[in-house]
Formats: C-alpha cells, structure tokens, sequence
C-alpha cells in the first residue's frame, strides 16, 4: 500500500526561489513509492511569491495565504490543517537544503519500528550530513543545540534544520498544545512531542547555506530570553496537563 505525504513549505519574500524549489521537490518525490500533496504557505501579504506561484501548473501543488505576516511557526501550523496524510513533512522553501534531505528523512522514519518514534529530523550533525555553511553559523548551531540540550533535556542533536517528516496523528495532538509562532516553533513542537512520550530520530541532509546574515548582540540576547520564556511556559504547561 502506497504512504501518503503532505508537504508543507512556508513562504515570505521568497518568490526568486520558491518555483525552482517545488519543481525539484517534485521530481525527488516522483522517483518515490509515495502519494503526495504540496502545500506552500504564504506567510503574506507577499504579491510577488503568489504571483510567480502561478506558472506551478501540478494539480498536487496548492497554495494557501495568510493575511498577516506571522512567522513561520504559524504558517506550518496553518499548513497542517485538515491533513488527512500518513505522512506530514515541513521543508523550507529556499534552495539551501536539497530535497534529497527530505527523502532522508522519510526513509529513516518508515524504517523504524519503535511505534513511539514519530519524527525525523534532518541533521547538520548527522556523520552522513553533507553541509556547507559558515563557521559563524557552526558555532552558532553548537551553542542553540547546548542550550536546548541543558534546557529541556530532550533526545534532539538538531531542532533548526530545516526539514521534518512527522506521522501526522501525533503531529496534530502535539500541535493542540503550541503556541509559537517564530523560529522557537521547531523547539516547542519538539520538546511537547517529547513530553508527550513521543521519540525522534536523526537523519542526514544535504545543506548548501546560501543566505547571508549577520549575529549581533541584540539577536543572541533575544536568543537567550525567548528560549528561557519557552523553557518557563512548558514547565508550567506540562506540570498543570500532566503526560502520558
């Protein structure tokens, strides 16, 4: 019996890489035992990404959009609504990580028979991983993944990597108690799924980092502060729900 896979890539400002990446996306999945669904989530208003959108003539691909600019946290979230798939996958919508990266992941997890591992993720850590990107980002990554480490004592080498293939059932109940909506979405779903007595599991990725940015003082602050807002909200979240 063939699996199902929704594709969930969140969008903004990306309409001079947003096609190329869904047709290769494509064309990895076509080579693929799987049945397939491709939504992008602009996380608007952007005109240019849904206008350049228009030329995807591939009845999978859909395209939904948010009125307001909300991070990408809310765009997956608003991605996963109604999802009847086995399988949900998130990817970023640039070309920095190849698709093959995604067909990593969905191979990784199906071959897993621990019922209570329900993701896998890519991995810059991985020993299979082939990664180009800068020494400031390395370091940078080292530091986030101590950090979520020594916070909330979760199994993860990896929560930022942007590729994700989730069984959609635990997905969905673990989505029910999140509520970020920025880059600390990837750690909350994590760390509830974890709470939740879910597992997970590594895969490699393919990551050519192409986008340019600088770390300043201000953003490694904020860095800090948020994450320990996290750690603080999920400690009272989970004492008050209780787990499985």
């Amino acid at each position: 019996m063939r699996q199902s896979l929704r594709v969930i890539l969140p969008a903004f400002l990306e309409s001079e890489t947003i096609c190329a990446a869904i047709n290769r996306l494509i064309v990895e999945l076509d080579q693929s035992c799987v049945d397939f669904e491709i939504v992008v989530v602009i996380d608007g208003p952007d005109d240019q990404t849904r206008n350049v959108l228009r030329a995807i003539e591939d009845s999978r691909v859909s395209v939904r959009e948010l009125s307001v600019n909300s991070g990408k946290g809310a765009a997956l979230r608003a991605g996963c609504i109604s999802s009847t798939s086995e399988f949900t996958a998130f990817i970023d919508a640039d070309l920095d990580i190849h698709p093959t990266s995604l067909m990593n992941c969905i191979e990784t997890l199906t071959r897993s028979n621990d019922p209570l591992v329900v993701c896998a993720y890519g991995s810059k850590f991985h020993p299979k991983s082939q990664v180009q990107y800068p020494t400031t980002r390395r370091i940078g990554s080292y530091i986030f993944r101590w950090l979520i480490r020594g916070l909330f004592q979760i199994q993860c080498n990896d929560t930022q990597t942007g590729v994700k293939v989730f069984r959609t059932v635990p997905l969905l109940e673990a989505l029910a108690f999140t509520r970020e909506e920025r880059f600390l979405f990837d750690v909350e779903l994590l760390v509830v799924l974890w709470k939740l007595n879910y597992r997970f599991i590594e895969a490699p990725v393919k990551l050519d980092f192409q986008y340019s940015s600088t770390i300043n003082p201000n953003a490694i602050v904020k860095m800090f502060t948020d994450l320990f807002g996290l750690y603080l909200r999920l400690k009272s979240s989970f004492r008050l729900i209780g787990t499985k």
